[in-house]
């Protein structure tokens, strides 16, 4: 029996690597706009972040998304991934 390759994908906040599936996929639609991608599989420019409030600051916070987009994150798509954080991030206490 051979086991199947998990893929492994790096958090923009705070770089530790993790499976696919453990982490939040950002994507860079077409009009330039960031949204949450929900199953992973929406076209453009991705990139990944831990579902904790630290790596959600950060990566916002610090420009990590944007430079990990290729682009700048306009102040509506900031505004809205605030907004959405609350129901795709874990508020624990380090």
């Amino acid at each position: 029996m051979s086991s199947r390759r998990i893929p492994l994908r790096t958090c923009a906040g705070c770089r530790r690597k993790a499976p696919k599936h453990e982490l939040i996929r950002l994507v860079r639609v077409e009009s330039g706009l960031v949204e949450i991608d929900v199953h992973g599989k929406q076209p453009g420019r991705g990139c990944y972040l831990c579902p904790s409030l630290i790596c959600w600051e950060t990566g916002i916070g610090k420009g990590r998304i944007g430079h990990a987009l290729g682009a700048s994150i306009p102040a509506e798509s900031r505004a809205y991934l605030i907004d959405q954080a609350s129901h795709w991030i874990e508020f624990t206490t380090p």
